[in-house]
């Protein structure tokens, strides 16, 4: 499987007797950048269901530590959307359930989320940005080059 973000997942199987490379992606460097530093999501804020804060959710139980789940990755191809209980619809108007929400970008502001750039540069997200323009802010090698204002 390969990741087109900034931050990938390693290729590096550390199960195998010796370690040795998976043939997955290989870690990103700045020239794999070729949609540009600055027109690059890196990191935003995740997706935390607002009955939950506290903890309990599957995509926010463990920290940092746990790995490539959701306490610690996202991915722009699910939803941009607010934080909201997880009673009801997460997603109203969408083919999304419950399951997808650890893996969603959001956050409890009002106007969407604040996200690093490649470049360093931390911008406003709005939460009605078009998915698709989203999606193209997550990937770093598509072409397609997207203002993340």
């Amino acid at each position: 499987m390969e990741f087109h973000g900034i931050i990938v997942r390693t290729d590096w199987d550390s199960t195998k007797n010796p370690p040795r490379p998976l043939g997955n992606t290989p870690p990103c460097k700045p020239a794999h950048i070729t949609d540009g530093m600055s027109n690059t999501l890196m990191i935003a804020e995740k997706r935390v269901p607002a009955d939950m804060y506290g903890g309990g959710h599957w995509g926010d139980d463990r920290g940092w530590l746990d790995g490539w789940d959701g306490d610690s990755m996202r991915a722009t191809y699910y939803p941009l959307a607010p934080d909201v209980p997880l009673e009801g619809d997460p997603f109203p108007n969408s083919d999304d359930d419950d399951r997808d929400y650890g893996y969603c970008v959001g956050s409890g502001h009002a106007f969407g989320v604040y996200g690093l750039m490649g470049d360093g540069s931390v911008r406003p997200l709005s939460y009605d940005v078009d998915r698709l323009i989203f999606n193209w802010l997550g990937t770093r090698d598509d072409g397609q080059t997207a203002d993340p204002s």
